[in-house]
């Protein structure tokens, strides 16, 4: 099986999924979503989208991906991976997001996410402990849950 590992992230955990994927999926590329739109995706046989809920919603660079390439992916064999703190948050961001024909296809995993407190800015923190109840740093980080979702 011929796979393709396209991640978007934006304070490390996401790529770092998809690094654990990739070392776990035989023949496999790894691939920024910034370098994303030249590759050939009919050339795969398995498609992981690994991505981050912000503020109630699939990351933009994300859904406009899979949005693009819709005909595409809807013939492959596609699991979305989403950093997510909060399952609720991450049921309703991936509902809302994704085009509905692409999210009955694809197969949806919450991979968890971590949060660094010290890391965020001001509106950020604010945003986040209105939002999540968090206020302080956080890691939810299942390798043998996602070896789990990885087979399905």
């Amino acid at each position: 099986m011929k796979a393709i590992i396209i991640y978007e992230t934006k304070y490390g955990f996401t790529k770092e999924v998809a690094e654990f994927i990739n070392s776990e999926v035989e023949e496999s590329e790894l691939v920024s979503i910034d370098d994303a739109s030249s590759l050939n995706l009919k050339s795969f046989d398995a498609i992981f989208v690994c991505s981050f809920i912000i503020y109630g919603e699939v990351s933009e660079k994300t859904s406009e991906f899979l949005k693009n390439n819709k005909i595409t992916l809807l013939d492959k064999n596609i699991k979305l991976f989403c950093s997510a703190l909060d399952q609720i948050d991450f049921t309703k961001a991936v509902q809302i997001s994704l085009d509905p024909e692409l999210f009955l296809h694809m197969k949806v995993y919450n991979s968890g996410g971590r949060l660094v407190w010290d890391e965020l800015s001001f509106k950020e923190k604010r945003k986040i402990k209105k939002r999540l109840k968090i206020k302080s740093d956080i890691e939810k980080f299942d390798k043998d849950e996602i070896k789990k979702f990885i087979t399905l």
